[in-house]
């Protein structure tokens, strides 16, 4: 979630700790927009290997798992399309107006980079930046030695 109101971080990080060191996730979270709500809700997953974090608050998190190895992929897109694509998003997912919505964007944005400058790469992450959608599927099974 890209608004802080959304994201409950030591939430988030004790069961993200959790699932690292036990392999298991016993539930998920949904955030409703309208309500300003969280539903807990069970979903058993086990063996888990790889967990993918997005979104503008996965830097904060990955600075805090020193001993893990860590790919971090960062999606370089341009502001404007970006931002219509939150825009459209927000109206139609969270019924905000058009105004408020490129308000929210403009505000996640500068915070993310903002927040981006302060978390520089430690040795166990390997960082890719990418710029299309399409080559990024490839180059994380490269990485990780899967096949195709």
């Amino acid at each position: 979630f890209d608004r802080i109101i959304s994201f409950n971080y030591k939430l988030f990080k004790d069961d993200l700790i959790e699932i690292i060191n036990t392999g298991v996730s016993k539930h998920t979270y949904s955030y409703n927009f309208k309500n300003k709500t969280i539903q807990k809700s069970l979903l058993l997953k086990e063996s888990v290997e790889f967990i993918v974090l997005e979104g503008i608050f996965s830097n904060n998190l990955i600075s805090d798992l020193q001993k893990k190895d860590i790919v971090q992929i960062e999606m370089r897109t341009k502001k404007n399309l970006c931002m219509a694509r939150v825009i459209n998003r927000d109206m139609r997912e969270r019924g905000k107006t058009e105004k408020l919505a490129k308000s929210d964007f403009l505000k996640a944005w500068k915070i993310y980079n903002q927040r981006k400058k302060k978390h520089y790469p430690r040795n166990n992450i390997t960082k890719i930046i990418n710029t299309k959608e399409t080559e990024i599927i490839q180059r994380i099974k490269d990485m990780l030695n899967f096949e195709s």
